[in-house]
């Protein structure tokens, strides 16, 4: 899933670049750089955000990052399939 794009537009715009610096233990990441060599893409409703494959360690957010955001009334889904796998509707 892609996480940049909400928790640069959640996050409180003082600061922004700071708050997710890397932490001691090196395995923050850096959303924001992600986000501005990103162009938004969204499945065919143009509902739900797209993005290509990619390891879950990418994805996963660290609750430090997750108390940083606004996450309510958000819906996260992950897809968890092989490429020959067939379509279940979302494009």
């Amino acid at each position: 899933m892609r996480f940049a794009y909400e928790i640069k537009k959640l996050m409180p715009s003082s600061g922004r670049r700071n708050s997710m610096s890397i932490p001691p233990d090196g395995r923050g990441i850096d959303f924001t750089k992600d986000f501005e060599q990103q162009d938004m893409k969204y499945d065919s409703t143009g509902m739900f955000h797209w993005c290509p494959a990619r390891n879950l360690d990418e994805c996963v957010l660290e609750r430090h990052q997750a108390a940083m955001t606004v996450l309510n009334g958000h819906v996260v889904v992950c897809l968890f399939a092989d490429r020959d796998s067939p379509l279940i509707g979302l494009r």
